[in-house]
């Protein structure tokens, strides 16, 4: 749901549930979290929010607020990196009206090293918004062609999902996997990620 403290911090963890948010009041809706981190009364945070290592595989929509695979709304941070994250995170489910790893992302807010391979119906492939006059920084985010499109990323096609050359500066060897005959890149520790829905 939303947690409204700084200094959170969500990692390794998966959805595989549908989410659906039936309510205008909602400020964010997502596979891992609809909001991360506090909004001050000014326009930075130090040590606010991280959120890495987790993986989306449900569909995700909502009648109001924003929208995100992984996460619905990104506070803001400072200007250190580490203020407020989302890094090496993954997004395998449909997204609807939102993004398929943000819906909105606050003044001095990063997102690295991200995947979107969802069907995007209605937004953007990997953050959908940002907050006006925001300073937002992103890094090594990739999508699949077929997924939707975004600006804030690279694509990439089918052919290409499993080649380590595709998704420049990840890290192969502590974070992400991917092997030979892999489909897709994978978290190496991420809860629950391999898990199937009951028939």
């Amino acid at each position: 749901g939303s947690c409204d403290h700084k200094k959170i911090k969500v990692t390794q963890c998966s959805n595989h549930g549908d989410v659906i948010g039936t309510a205008n009041s909602f400020h964010g809706v997502g596979g891992i979290a609809g909001v991360m981190g506090n909004d001050p009364t000014g326009a930075s945070e130090s040590d606010n929010l991280v959120v890495s290592s987790c993986a989306n595989f449900g569909n995700i929509s909502s009648t109001g607020g924003w929208v995100g695979g992984i996460l619905g709304y990104q506070e803001e941070g400072e200007r250190k990196e580490e203020d407020s994250i989302v890094k090496d995170c993954v997004n395998h489910g449909q997204i609807y009206n939102g993004g398929g790893i943000i819906g909105k992302v606050d003044h001095y807010s990063v997102q690295k090293c991200c995947i979107n391979f969802g069907k995007i119906n209605g937004g953007d492939a990997l953050v959908d918004k940002e907050k006006d006059g925001a300073i937002t920084y992103q890094y090594n985010l990739y999508y699949l062609d077929t997924s939707g499109s975004d600006s804030w990323g690279e694509s990439f096609t089918e052919s290409q999902q499993n080649q380590k050359s595709t998704f420049s500066n990840f890290d192969f060897d502590g974070v992400w996997e991917l092997e030979d005959d892999d489909p897709y890149p994978i978290l190496r520790i991420c809860f629950g990620q391999d898990a199937k829905k009951p028939e």
